[in-house]
């Protein structure tokens, strides 16, 4: 398990932010953040998907699908592929709102963080 081998990365980690660094969570985490369907009311698929319309119209995207469903034990596998190629655009998302607002949203910061872990990038 890579939370395992992140014991000590984990351990200087804010606790408010409870990051978490399986694959199933981290596709949940981002389908809630910029999913369009609005499943999360906390989410902010309708800013995400302006910001890539206004800054890489175009650009190949493999949708996240079916990662909310219950306990699919293929979630990690099938999310893997889309998570890979779609995070240097979530990253730069998440850094531009992240720097704008002056309120912390936790999933925001949390997913930044993982997304940013190079352990967690060689995982997918």
């Amino acid at each position: 398990e890579i939370t395992q081998f992140l014991t000590n990365d984990l351990a200087i980690m804010p606790p408010h932010l409870c990051i978490q660094c399986g694959l199933t969570n981290l596709s949940r985490m981002i389908d809630k953040e910029i999913n369009l369907r609005g499943d999360y009311a906390k989410g902010h698929g309708g800013d995400f998907w302006h910001f890539m319309a206004t800054h890489h119209q175009g650009v190949m995207w493999l949708p996240l699908i079916r990662v909310l469903g219950g306990t699919r034990q293929d979630v990690s596998f099938e999310a893997s592929l889309p998570i890979f190629m779609g995070r240097k655009f979530i990253v730069k998302y998440l850094h531009r709102t992240l720097c704008a607002n002056e309120k912390e949203n936790i999933l925001q910061t949390n997913l930044f963080i993982v997304l940013e872990c190079v352990k967690i990038i060689a995982q997918l």
